[in-house]
C-alpha cells in the first residue's frame, strides 16, 4: 500500500473541515416560544391537572383519574371513589394512553377506491354518501344494520332514536368478554328485565368452571377487589375446574384439570350430588374429573354459608351459564353472592353471534351495514360467514380508530375519538 503524501493529507483535511464549518453555518428552521396570552384558569404550565373519566377499553366501565399537563393526557390511574373498581385499574386501562397516541390511528375519513386502496375524503362527502345509502336502503325495502359493543347511557338512547327513525334498521351487539351471554342467561333463569352481578367479598366457597374472573371476565378489577376481601376470611375456599390453567386458576386452593366441553356434564353431576344422588359415574365419563373430587366440592358447598358457582366465562354458551344459575339457586347463593338489580332500558338489540345465521341467509337484503368499534372479522371463525355477508351489503361503513380486519372490508371508514377526546357517559349498573 502506497503512503499518503503530506501535501495530499492537508488537502483532504482542508476540504472536510470546510464542509463541516459550512454545514454548521446552515440556516436552521425558526423555533418560536408562544406563551399563554390569555391563560386558561385550569392550566398552570408545569403543574399537572387531574380529571375524572371512565375507561372505555372494555364493558366494565371502570372509573379513572387522568393526569394532564398543558392539555395533554399523560397517565391514567383508577379512581378510588368509583364504585366499580375502587381505585384499581387493569393493564388494558393503564395502556389506554398508548392507543390514544398511536401513530397509526386513522386521522381522517377514508374511502375505498376502485383498485382497493383507501383515499382520504372530507367529512361532508362521507356523511352525504352514508345518508344517501341509508335513505335509499329504506326506500328500497332493504335492511340496515348497526353493529356495536353493548352500549349504555346516551349512546344507547341515540342508537334507539336512529333505529326508530328508519324502517328496517336493526341493532346488533358484539361482545368478546361474555357480557351478552351472561345477561341473556340471567333473563332465561330469573325473568325478563333482571340483571345480576357476582359479589365475591361475601363468598366463603367458590367453584369456577373456567371463568377467568381475575383476568378478563366481565369486570375483572371489581372481582379482584372482592376476591381479595374474601381471602381475608380464613375459612374461604376456591375450587377451579379448568381445561387450561388461567390467571384465576393459578389463585385457586384446588385446581382440577377437566376436559374441554365438559362443563354441563360436571354441573349435572354436582346437582345430583347436592340432591343426594351419588350415582354420577356415567356423567363423569370423559370429563377427566374423579368422583371423589366432585364429592368433596359438593360437601363444601353444602356447608358454606355464602357459596358461589361460576360458569365457563367468556366464550361460553348461554346454556352453560344458565346451568350455573340453577346451581346457585339450589345452594342458596341468590341474593347473597349472586345479587340482582333491575336492568337498564333496552333498545331491543340482538347478540350478533346469535343472529348471525339468519343474517348470512338474508345478506343480500342489507343495503347498509355500520360497524362501530368492533372487529368480528378478526375474532369470528371464517366458517361463520360474517365476511361473506358483509361483502353482500351495498355499503359498509366502519367507525374505528385503526385499520383493523373489519375496517379493511369497509367502503368508508370514519375515525373514532378516543376516550380522552370525547364527552360521553356510561352506566355500568343502575343506581
Amino acid at each position: 500500500m502506497s503512503k499518503m503524501k503530506r501535501r495530499d493529507f492537508l488537502k483532504v483535511l482542508t476540504v472536510t473541515s470546510t464542509a463541516a464549518v459550512a454545514s454548521g453555518c446552515a440556516k436552521e428552521l425558526p423555533e418560536k416560544l408562544i406563551p399563554y396570552v390569555v391563560q386558561p384558569d385550569e392550566i398552570i404550565p408545569g403543574v399537572s391537572s387531574w380529571y375524572a373519566a371512565t375507561c372505555t377499553e372494555c364493558e366494565a366501565s371502570c372509573g379513572t383519574l387522568v393526569r394532564t399537563r398543558e392539555g395533554r393526557a399523560l397517565k391514567v390511574e383508577g379512581n378510588p371513589y368509583h364504585p366499580v373498581n375502587r381505585g384499581g385499574l387493569c393493564a388494558r386501562g393503564q395502556s389506554s394512553i398508548q392507543s390514544h397516541y398511536d401513530p397509526d390511528r386513522i386521522r381522517e375519513p377514508l374511502k375505498r377506491s376502485a383498485n382497493g386502496s383507501f383515499k382520504a375524503i372530507s367529512w361532508k362527502d362521507a356523511v352525504v354518501e352514508i345518508s344517501k345509502a341509508l335513505t335509499d336502503s329504506a326506500s328500497a325495502g332493504k335492511k340496515s344494520a348497526v353493529i356495536t359493543e353493548p352500549e349504555t347511557g346516551s349512546i344507547n338512547k341515540l342508537i334507539s332514536t336512529v333505529k326508530n327513525s328508519f324502517a328496517g334498521m336493526e341493532h346488533y351487539t358484539y361482545s368478546l368478554l361474555g357480557k351478552s351471554e351472561f345477561d341473556a342467561s340471567i333473563e332465561k333463569a330469573f325473568g325478563k328485565g333482571l340483571r345480576a352481578n357476582y359479589d365475591f367479598s361475601k363468598a366463603d366457597v367458590i367453584v369456577s368452571f373456567g371463568a377467568d374472573f381475575l383476568g378478563t371476565y366481565l369486570s375483572p378489577v371489581e372481582y379482584a377487589k372482592g376476591f381479595s376481601a374474601m381471602r381475608v376470611k380464613n375459612a374461604s375456599k376456591f375450587y377451579a375446574l379448568e381445561s387450561r390453567l388461567s390467571q384465576t386458576g393459578g389463585n385457586a386452593d384446588k385446581w382440577i384439570m377437566r376436559s374441554a366441553g365438559s362443563t354441563q356434564a360436571l354441573m349435572s353431576a354436582l346437582v345430583n350430588l347436592l340432591s343426594g344422588n351419588s350415582n354420577i359415574d356415567s356423567l363423569l365419563e370423559n370429563t377427566g374429573v374423579k368422583k371423589e373430587q366432585l364429592v368433596k366440592i359438593a360437601k363444601d358447598l353444602k356447608k358454606a354459608k355464602a357459596p358461589l358457582v361460576i360458569g365457563s366465562g367468556a366464550g361460553s354458551d348461554e346454556q352453560s351459564l344458565y346451568f350455573s344459575h340453577l346451581l346457585n339457586s339450589k345452594i342458596g347463593a341468590t341474593g347473597k353472592t349472586l345479587v340482582f338489580y333491575k336492568g337498564r332500558a333496552k333498545n331491543n338489540s340482538v347478540d350478533l353471534k346469535v343472529a348471525l345465521p339468519s343474517i348470512v341467509k338474508e345478506a343480500k337484503n342489507y343495503g347498509l351495514v355500520i360497524t362501530s368499534n368492533v372487529n368480528p372479522s378478526y375474532s369470528m371463525p371464517s366458517s361463520s360467514g360474517f365476511e361473506s355477508a358483509l361483502a353482500s351489503a351495498d355499503l359498509v361503513v366502519s367507525l374505528s380508530n385503526n385499520l383493523d380486519d373489519t375496517s379493511k372490508l369497509a367502503n368508508i371508514i370514519l375515525p373514532l375519538s378516543s376516550g380522552f377526546e370525547s364527552w360521553s357517559d356510561s352506566e355500568p349498573r343502575p343506581g
